[in-house]
């Protein structure tokens, strides 16, 4: 009796593994282009990774703000094939960050067929007492 439990036991499983395989290959996770990036503006700066997703792109970031006044942020903005903008709302920005490091994520919506063409990442300052901002540095980065 325990001989036939374990030979149907082995059977189980070696049909659960043959259904479970071709299972697996189809959920493989497709691979997306990336790219790092390194903008610079005198001590502060923003380095990180950007992915491109087939609507999206996000922006793995850290940066480095060295004034409590002066404050730095990311923007990252998705790009159609000349350069520009792909429309209106096609950016992100990260958290505001004061006299301190910061990382995160820094997500961009690209919802057109294809995605973004390239990436703008840019450097931002913003001042707290008046709340203005200002681009500082951008670097294009492309799949």
């Amino acid at each position: 009796m325990i001989r036939r439990s374990v030979s149907a036991g082995v059977a189980v499983a070696a049909g659960l593994a043959c259904l479970a395989a071709p299972l697996s290959s189809q959920a493989a996770v497709t691979a997306y282009p990336t790219a790092p990036f390194e903008v610079r503006y005198g001590n502060t700066y923003a380095v990180g990774t950007v992915t491109f997703f087939a609507r999206s792109v996000r922006a793995q970031t850290s940066v480095r703000s060295v004034s409590s006044t002066d404050c730095r942020f990311v923007r990252v903005e998705a790009l159609n094939s000349g350069g520009h903008r792909m429309y209106a709302g096609a950016y992100g920005d990260s958290p505001v960050v004061c006299n301190v490091d910061g990382t995160g994520p820094v997500d961009a919506p690209a919802d057109v067929a294809g995605g973004a063409a390239s990436v703008r990442v840019v450097l931002m300052a913003y001042n707290l007492t008046t709340g203005a901002e200002k681009a500082l540095n951008s670097q294009r980065v492309f799949p």
